[in-house]
This record gives structure tokens, C-alpha cells and sequence, in this order.
């Protein structure tokens, strides 16, 4: 009789730990799904290597990062905006927009084509962030020369903050003619 209590207390003591388990790693998760991903910093410079290749932010005065993903619903949704970014800087020598695909090189060139974005009109790159920096797709960042962040947008941009994006070029001596 005392073995049987002894296996009874034992099994909803595993229970209970079995349980409260579950409801940490359930909190967990949803405290990580609540706190958006820090990836960048604004007035920082991003320690950035483009497939193998160290990012050479002195080629333009202003680099627009558009960071996408060919299976982000948020991208697919955000595809309207980043063809006016493509259209709106179009000839425009001082500014380099670059399609970084975050899962890869040849992820960027096929996000651009699944979402029929102009693939003559931006470079292609996978990019590695250093220090296990984390991610979040869709997001544009905007850099200088120095690789430093400018502003940065993260998520589907609404229509105040694609204007944000427009009035910062404007008032930052890039939204006139090349």
C-alpha cells in the first residue's frame, strides 16, 4: 500500500514539474514574440560582410537597406513601398539601395523576382552581421558612407512611416536629383 501512495505522489510530482515546464517555456516564447529584435543602433555602424566580401559603404553617400525574405508575408505585403523606393531613386548615383536577403545572396535575387521587384534596379547581397546580431524581416535601414545607421524602419511600413522615410531623405539633402 505505502509502495502505491509512494508511486502515486511520485507521478504527480513528475506532472506538476512536467507542467510547470510547459507554462515556462510558453512564457518565454511570448515575452521573445513581445520584444522586438534589436538589430541595429541608431549613429552606430553596422560591422557588415556581404558574402564574403567586407560592405565598402564608400561607394555611395547614402545606402538604403531593404531587408527582405522570399517567405515573409510582411515582405510579400511591403512589395508596393519598396517599389517606390526603387523608382524614387532610380539614377540617383550617391544613393545604393541593396536587397539583402537575409537568408542568402541567391534568397535576395529570388524574394526580388517571387515579388516581381526590378532586379536591374538594386545589388543583391546575403549579409552577415557580426556579434550574433538578430534579424527581422522586412526592415529598411538607411546608412551612411561610414556604414553608420541613419534611421531605420522595422516591419511593414504604414503610410506615416513611409512618409517618415520620405521627408528624412528630403530634409537629409537626398530626395533632389542626383
Amino acid at each position: 500500500m505505502f509502495k502505491r501512495r509512494l508511486a502515486f505522489a511520485v507521478d504527480v510530482l513528475l506532472l506538476i514539474a512536467a507542467l510547470l515546464a510547459v507554462v515556462l517555456l510558453i512564457r518565454k516564447h511570448i515575452a521573445r514574440a513581445e520584444t522586438p529584435p534589436a538589430f541595429y543602433t541608431i549613429g552606430r555602424p553596422i560591422p557588415a560582410d556581404f558574402d564574403g566580401e567586407t560592405a565598402r559603404w564608400q561607394s555611395a553617400k547614402l545606402h538604403i537597406l531593404i531587408l527582405i525574405s522570399e517567405h515573409c508575408d510582411v515582405c510579400r505585403k511591403s512589395v508596393p513601398f519598396y517599389r517606390t523606393v526603387l523608382d524614387r531613386t532610380r539614377g540617383k548615383t550617391q544613393i545604393k539601395v541593396t536587397m539583402v536577403g537575409v537568408e542568402g545572396i541567391n534568397a535576395a535575387r529570388r524574394a526580388a523576382e517571387k515579388f516581381q521587384l526590378p532586379m536591374d534596379q538594386a545589388a543583391f547581397s546575403g549579409i552577415r552581421f557580426a556579434n550574433d546580431t538578430r534579424l527581422s524581416v522586412p526592415a529598411v535601414l538607411v546608412l551612411d558612407s561610414t556604414g553608420t545607421v541613419q534611421v531605420g524602419w522595422s516591419g511593414k511600413l504604414d503610410r506615416r512611416q513611409q512618409a517618415s522615410f520620405w521627408q528624412w531623405l528630403e530634409t537629409s539633402g537626398f530626395g533632389g536629383e542626383s
